[in-house]
């Protein structure tokens, strides 16, 4: 019950900083959702995993606009929960860098791609496909350096208060071996 009560309240925290990060000013697509989705992957068991991104973007898009990549946008970041289970097993800042930048890379070629299907701004054809993804890079840039900020947010929070939880247990064991009464 404790575990469940407090999934549910960093799935809460996650969701409104998620949400938060796509209304406060910044530069495009440097929002924390992308690092929400990997952090829900390894962090938040069960179905929240999935609640937290995706009701992030629906609740800010139904504000921002609703778009035809929304199923694009969308399948990235549950593609992006899924590279966040793998982090459960392997542990580290290099595979959560490497895993952050692979969440970065697949959001730019299936939205893009998704931009190139669904709307009129490029010809249909390779040569648009191509002129999309050229022109779609600095989003690209923008895209990594916030899944990199924020996952280094997030990460290191996280791994900081597991830590901590240890060390305040220790602290009063402490206390009790000098002031027993």
């Amino acid at each position: 019950m404790k575990q469940a009560k407090k999934q549910s309240r960093l799935s809460f925290l996650l969701l409104i900083v998620a949400i938060l990060s796509r209304f406060l000013p910044h530069p495009p697509n440097f929002t924390a959702v992308g690092a929400s989705a990997l952090y829900s992957g390894k962090y938040i068991r069960g179905p929240w995993a999935y609640f937290v991104p995706i009701v992030a973007m629906l609740i800010s898009d139904l504000f921002l606009g609703l778009h035809t990549t929304m199923p694009f946008v969308y399948g990235s970041f549950i593609v992006s929960i899924v590279l966040g289970r793998t982090l459960i097993k392997r542990r580290g800042w290099l595979n959560t860098g490497l895993t952050t930048m692979i969440g970065s890379v697949i959001f730019y070629l299936v939205t893009n791609f998704g931009v190139w299907l669904t709307t009129p701004l490029y010809p249909h054809n390779l040569a648009g496909l191509a002129q999309c993804y050229l022109l779609a890079l600095p989003f690209f840039a923008w895209t990594l350096l916030g899944d990199i900020t924020f996952v280094a947010l997030f990460f290191t929070i996280t791994e900081f208060a597991q830590q901590e939880e240890p060390f305040l247990r220790a602290k009063r064991a402490i206390k009790k071996i000098i002031y027993p009464i």
